[in-house]
């Protein structure tokens, strides 16, 4: 009976934990869509990571977006962003310096 109360109180805090680590993910960051880009936003650092994203034509990332009259600085590309994406041209601004792997995978132009 010991071990099974041990356990339940085992239980009870990596459930708690979970719930802490999900509350302050959901928290921290949020996905918007400005101007067809998809971006995660960091609120404490208040920087943008483009993320996912269908995009076609000539791409030009700005070097900020503003979301709920908060301005966020794009600061990285994440892993897959323009997966298989039709662009046909890019521009990056400065403000990146972080362009994980696979961003472009698939953009044949």
């Amino acid at each position: 009976m010991k071990k099974i109360a041990l356990l339940m109180q085992n239980m009870k805090k990596c459930t708690l934990t979970i719930v802490i680590f999900l509350f302050t993910t959901i928290v921290n960051a949020d996905v918007v869509s400005v101007n067809g880009i998809n971006y995660e936003l960091n609120f404490e650092e208040k920087t943008a990571t483009v993320t996912k994203t269908s995009f076609y034509g000539d791409l030009v990332l700005p070097s900020s977006i503003v979301y709920n009259d908060e301005t966020y600085i794009v600061t990285s590309i994440g892993a897959w962003a323009f997966d298989c994406a039709d662009i046909t041209s890019a521009v990056i601004p400065n403000s990146v310096t972080t362009i994980s792997y696979s961003a472009f995978f698939g953009c044949s132009n």
